[in-house]
């Protein structure tokens, strides 16, 4: 590649990072059948690359050959979802790279689809309020607001209400993806909710000082998802277990599943390859 080439390449990228749940407490089911839940939200490096520009007519490729340029895929959502609120189109060419497991609770596909918009946005400058793209990205998913922003953020409602706050980055984190596809669906109406568990995030807004992250919110922090998924997954209870023999501080399923990440001071990646990578894929990451 010429270094004009590769200088244009530079200028379309964008990167789209993964989340991680830093616990997530289901607090009670709403008329809609959506649950409410509590959660903390933690950007991380894991990224996937994306290089958008202008172009004659919409064009999508993508390295997982899953992903159609088609009106399922959520970067061609965000695409639409902004030309009908400009009622004009605005063909781009997408080319994503994708390195975030899909179906791993990280968010990979909300995080493109708030990348999207960003992009869209910033290559034909369009102008538009916080609040009008924040009810776009809301249309896309419930996490899709958190990646307009990211970093850390406490999120509540059905993790669509977000208030930004600042926490400790000085740790690293490995990431284990057992190669299991949890249906959120099925784990949200198999979820037996108890609301006699107080909440981890009752004080989170006193809890973001260094001392307090460590020794008063990483070693309560529980994922309400656990109980049930692995009851059917025993192979994801198992990364869990593995990563807590390994030292981690703490170890936790992000999302539905079915990645599991564990908190580290320091780690060793190459004892953590060998004991997770031939069942699972393993990433490492810190955040953001």
């Amino acid at each position: 590649m010429d270094f004009f080439r590769f200088k244009k390449e530079l200028d379309l990228l964008y990167t789209s990072n993964a989340k991680i749940n830093l616990g997530l407490k289901i607090v009670g089911k709403r008329p809609d059948g959506y649950h409410n839940l509590e959660t903390i939200f933690q950007e991380v490096s894991l990224s996937d690359s994306i290089w958008v520009e202008k172009s004659e007519e919409v064009e999508f490729e993508s390295n997982i050959l899953e992903l159609k340029n088609n009106e399922t895929n959520l970067c061609i959502k965000a695409l639409r979802k902004l030309e009908n609120f400009f009622g004009t189109n605005f063909p781009v060419k997408i080319r994503l790279e994708k390195k975030i497991p899909i179906g791993a609770g990280l968010g990979g596909g909300s995080s493109n689809a708030a990348t999207i918009l960003k992009a869209v946005c910033e290559i034909y400058k369009l102008e538009i309020s916080d609040k009008d793209i924040l009810n776009i990205a809301s249309g896309l998913g419930a996490d899709v607001p958190f990646f307009l922003k990211g970093k850390s953020a406490f999120a509540y409602g059905i993790g669509d209400k977000l208030e930004k706050i600042e926490l400790p980055k000085d740790y690293k984190i490995c990431l284990v993806f057992p190669k299991i596809l949890v249906s959120s669906a099925w784990a949200y109406s198999n979820l037996k909710i108890n609301l006699t568990i107080k909440s981890s995030f009752n004080k989170f807004g006193t809890l973001q000082s260094e001392s307090s992250f460590w020794n008063e919110l990483i070693p309560n922090l529980k994922n309400d998802f656990e109980d049930v998924v692995f009851k059917k997954y025993g192979q994801i209870r198992e990364v869990k277990d593995k990563l807590n023999q390994s030292g981690s501080i703490k170890s936790l399923m992000s999302g539905s599943g079915s990645c599991v990440f564990g908190i580290f001071k320091e780690l060793d990646e190459i004892k953590l390859k060998k004991m997770f990578e031939q069942k699972n894929l393993v990433f490492f990451a810190k955040p953001i």
